[in-house]
């Protein structure tokens, strides 16, 4: 397979790992099924309000050679990642790659703002010139072994709510005539009194361009002014009419539109979201039609006919996630594409983490994504099992009453901090609690009699659909009172 070509060309030139003078049986060998992929851990968003960049933590993939993880960090022999970004309902079939850096000792990849606009600018039609755009979008890391992005290992997806603005890779002055004149001109005076030409000034382009409902006539200014601090004047050739419209270096594109009464109006982006993204808690998560999970000892097999990033959870008894996986964190470790014949996807994951030395997992979750979409919840492991899925058919739809009165009680003798977690239908945890993440959402006490608390929760976040089950618990989530008990609105437990 390429990915294994790859890494084996790689592996062999490294001189950490070869040797011109070493045999064939000499030479290392790459343990290509338990190689870790980067795993994605944490986004630190800007804080300050100025959306200037985003960092990126991770923890670097590994290769297994000779039964021994090593990170390629040598000189010339450096891994290179590369940050991609898609729809929060998309599968990375047609990403888009914002930026690439080698890995040298260093877990972060810092992303400007303008960058990553920059880079998502036009594409699938979501900001344009006059209408930014606020939704969701995913992330994720590719360790490159080779040139082909498909050829790489693929980390976990993480999730960003972000608003995005047009960035225009070919800045221009456009203006809208509503004031009736017959010619429009535009002149620059300032640090260079003839950078658009002597008065009065440069014609517009012969094509218009129509945004908002309105035609705008462009100028094309950037290479005529660079850096310089202008001032801009439209006019009706000489004949009579001017109007101050701009002044400042030039940089972004700037949309104006002159009024009949004889006054500018800049126009400027409004914040709207697509007609089918009015609620990005409800985009609909793209799930195989058909897939099969397989065990054989601490290897666990998958085929499906949809070609996505799946992870795995595991647990037995008092270990964790966090026991089983490199991670450590939820959703787990992905699962690493072996083979793709004709529209059949097979992965592969090899449990190496195992607490007391051979304890298996007594059960998995097999999630996408980002761990919003269970395909095997809590399937039992063991030996030689074979499970099914199939992707459910539509959720009928739900009262809006019920979702907005979502609420049940917690009563106990212990006064304490608890928390709750849920799912329902292909949703995880992230879908209905603020939080997020393990352990949700604090319930918050609403009295106390006798020793008696009573603690309350009311779902604020859903997919579109009601939860089925719920854990409450405590102790940071170490404690639970009820794991996967049945959800019933209003119910105290």
């Amino acid at each position: 397979m390429k990915t294994l070509k790859y890494l084996a060309a790689l592996l062999g030139a490294a001189t950490l790992f070869a040797s011109c003078e070493k045999s064939d049986e000499d030479m290392p060998q790459l343990d290509f099924n338990s190689s870790k992929a980067p795993v994605l851990a944490d986004l630190s968003e800007p804080i300050d309000g100025s959306q200037s960049e985003y960092t990126f933590y991770f923890t670097p993939g590994k290769f297994v050679v000779d039964g021994k993880e090593v990170v390629i960090a040598e000189k010339d022999q450096k891994q290179q990642y590369a940050l991609q970004a898609d729809l929060s309902d998309g599968d990375f079939s047609t990403p888009v790659t914002i930026a690439r850096q080698n890995y040298d000792e260093t877990d972060q990849f810092v992303v400007s703002y303008d960058a990553l606009c920059s880079a998502v600018s036009g594409w699938k039609e979501l900001a344009t010139p006059l209408s930014a755009w606020t939704g969701t979008l995913k992330f994720r890391l590719l360790l490159l072994p080779g040139a082909n992005l498909a050829d790489g290992f693929s980390s976990n997806t993480i999730s960003v709510s972000t608003k995005l603005k047009y960035v225009d890779p070919n800045p221009k002055i456009y203006v809208c005539n509503n004031a009736g004149w017959d010619e429009l001109r535009l002149y620059a005076w300032g640090d260079d009194n003839s950078a658009l030409g002597d008065w009065p000034g440069i014609a517009p382009e012969d094509e218009t361009v129509e945004l908002g409902g309105k035609v705008y006539y462009a100028f094309d200014v950037k290479n005529r002014v660079g850096s310089n601090n202008e001032n801009y004047i439209i006019n009706n050739n000489d004949n009579g009419s001017q109007l101050d419209i701009y002044s400042g270096v030039f940089g972004s594109s700037v949309y104006v539109t002159i009024n009949a009464d004889g006054t500018v109006t800049i126009d400027s982006a409004e914040e709207t979201k697509p007609e089918d993204d009015n609620n990005d808690d409800k985009q609909e998560i793209n799930l195989p039609n058909a897939a099969t999970l397989k065990i054989s000892g601490n290897k666990i097999t998958l085929e499906t006919d949809l070609d996505a990033v799946y992870s795995v959870w595991a647990w037995n008894g008092d270990f964790g996630g966090d026991a089983y996986t490199e991670s450590g964190s939820w959703p787990g470790d992905n699962l690493l594409l072996i083979s793709n014949n004709d529209g059949k996807y097979v992965y592969e994951y090899t449990f190496t983490n195992l607490p007391e030395g051979e304890l298996l997992p007594a059960q998995i979750i097999i999630s996408t994504d980002g761990g919003n979409a269970k395909l095997f919840d809590g399937a039992n492991y063991e030996d030689n099992a074979e499970y099914e899925y199939t992707k459910p058919d539509a959720t009928e739809p739900v009262d809006p009453e019920l979702l907005d009165n979502m609420t049940f009680t917690f009563k106990t003798e212990v006064a304490g901090d608890y928390y709750v977690w849920a799912w329902g239908g292909n949703y995880g945890g992230e879908a209905f609690t603020e939080a997020g993440s393990w352990p949700g959402d604090k319930l918050e006490l609403v009295s106390e009699n006798d020793g008696e608390y009573i603690y309350g929760y009311k779902f604020t976040k859903n997919p579109g659909i009601a939860p089925t089950n719920i854990i409450i618990s405590t102790d940071n989530g170490n404690t639970k009172f009820y794991d996967g008990v049945e959800f019933e609105n209003g119910k105290e437990y």
